[in-house]
């Protein structure tokens, strides 16, 4: 499915966006434990941009890690329940997680284009801009809304869904642990 390939290309790009941020934390908090220990002084801004960046790090993922099936499932009920019922509840469930995602999508893209209207900042010894985490959260919930859209017409159609759906794709991916 082409949508798929966009799709998952569009993941890919914002799980390094989120790598990377991720890296950014682990260098901000090194220099701040170095910053303490041999200076016994805190770094300005190392907590706002910390901040900032986790919500990097946690929405620019969400949906690769949808796709690749990584996110906690309660299975207690589906686990006793026949397949063609397991599979009804999984298209609910994949529908649901549409719905939800898009009308938080919505929401989200609001509380971020009122932040870069009214060109919100943290206060502190930088001013760091509050916009660019609320348009990841943004960009990041819209992607996953769309993955759980994909995979459930893909359920429906009983094509495979998530990281199974581009087998040559994701024997290859370098994200896969």
């Amino acid at each position: 499915m082409k949508v798929n390939r966009i799709l998952t290309r569009i993941e890919d790009v914002f799980c390094i966006m989120a790598m990377s941020a991720l890296i950014l934390v682990s260098v901000f908090v090194a220099a701040e434990i170095f910053s303490r220990s041999f200076f016994n002084k805190s770094l300005p801004a190392v907590y706002d941009s910390i901040r900032l960046l986790i919500v990097l790090v946690v929405f620019l993922s969400v949906a690769y890690t949808q796709r690749a099936g990584r996110h906690i499932r309660v299975t207690f009920f589906a686990d006793r329940v026949s397949p063609s019922v397991r599979k009804a509840m999984e298209v609910l469930n994949l529908f649901i997680g549409f719905v939800f995602c898009a009308v938080v999508s919505w929401q989200a893209w609001l509380f971020a284009a009122r932040s870069i209207e009214i060109r919100e900042y943290w206060p502190g010894t930088l001013n760091l801009p509050v916009y660019p985490g609320k348009i990841a959260l943004c960009a990041g919930v819209i992607v996953l809304s769309l993955r759980f859209l994909v995979d459930g017409i893909a359920r429906i159609r009983n094509l495979p869904i998530g990281a199974a759906a581009e087998p040559s794709e994701a024997k290859t991916s370098n994200w896969e642990a």
